[in-house]
């Protein structure tokens, strides 16, 4: 089975999300068809993958209009899910904000890369400096409560 008709099958959920992104629903229709446009060569498309291909045409068309700036354009969720952080994650989301950017970038790259990977993306930044610089930027952000994310397998206990 071909990637179009397998995403063709959730063709509904496209195009309800194109609407929540841009609510217009003409411009949701040609949203969802640019983007089976954009990913009828590939192996495999995640649904994630499909949301961020219709989002980011979105913008590629806001930028086109020149109405409104991107940055004005902040305040767009998933419409899936809304992440309200309790007070302790909204700390530590703080925290994050706090330190260089370089750390910043690197535990971003590192929730999808594996050290390896990020090495061979980045060819300025070695192995060795990506995995101190991720290691200080987390233990910045947790704090006294590093000792609960080191040696974890999931990354971060409660």
């Amino acid at each position: 089975m071909d990637i179009l008709t397998k995403l063709s099958k959730k063709d509904n959920k496209w195009r309800s999300i194109a609407l929540s992104i841009c609510k217009d629903k003409n411009l949701a229709d040609d949203l969802v068809n640019d983007a089976y446009l954009k990913v009828k060569d590939y192996k495999e498309v995640k649904d994630y993958m499909m949301v961020v291909v219709i989002r980011n045409l979105f913008y590629n068309h806001i930028k086109k209009q020149k109405e409104i700036s991107l940055s004005e354009l902040h305040y767009l969720k998933a419409p899936d899910r809304i992440f309200e952080p309790d007070d302790y994650e909204k700390k530590i989301l703080d925290s994050f904000e706090n330190i260089e950017w370089i750390k910043q970038e690197l535990i971003a790259e590192s929730y999808s890369l594996s050290l390896r990977e990020i090495e061979k993306r980045f060819p300025a930044i070695n192995y060795g400096y990506a995995h101190r610089q991720i290691q200080e930027g987390i233990k910045e952000i947790l704090g006294e409560d590093y000792h609960k994310y080191k040696n974890s397998r999931l990354k971060w206990k409660k």
